[in-house]
Formats: C-alpha cells, sequence, structure tokens
C-alpha cells in the first residue's frame, strides 16, 4: 500500500512499532514504502524510556 500511494504523489508515515522484519536492510520501512519512519523495529520496547523490556520465561 504505501508504495502504491508513493507513487500517487503522497507523502508516507509511518508511527510506532514495526514487526516485520528488521534483521536485513531490505524489510526496514523505509525499504518498504514509507518516506519517513518514528518509532522501533522489532517488539518489546518500552515507550517511555526506549529501552527493551525484559522477558520472564
Amino acid at each position: 500500500m504505501p508504495e502504491l500511494l508513493a507513487g500517487a504523489d503522497y507523502q508516507t508515515w509511518l508511527i510506532g512499532k514495526w514487526h516485520l522484519g528488521a534483521f536485513a536492510p531490505a524489510y526496514l520501512p523505509h525499504r518498504r514504502g514509507f518516506h519517513h519512519h518514528y518509532g522501533f523495529t522489532g517488539g518489546e520496547i518500552d515507550y517511555f524510556t526506549q529501552r527493551r523490556m525484559n522477558r520472564i520465561d
């Protein structure tokens, strides 16, 4: 969807967590059609401290 909107001269933004792949540059938001990204790539991030949260298994 963001690729289609960018092709129609819209500015595309993503705000929040990106859980669709952060292990390779090809899967990051800027490579998936978003012009701007403000947020985290991956999960388990505390919104207030911006630190990874500890998991208890």
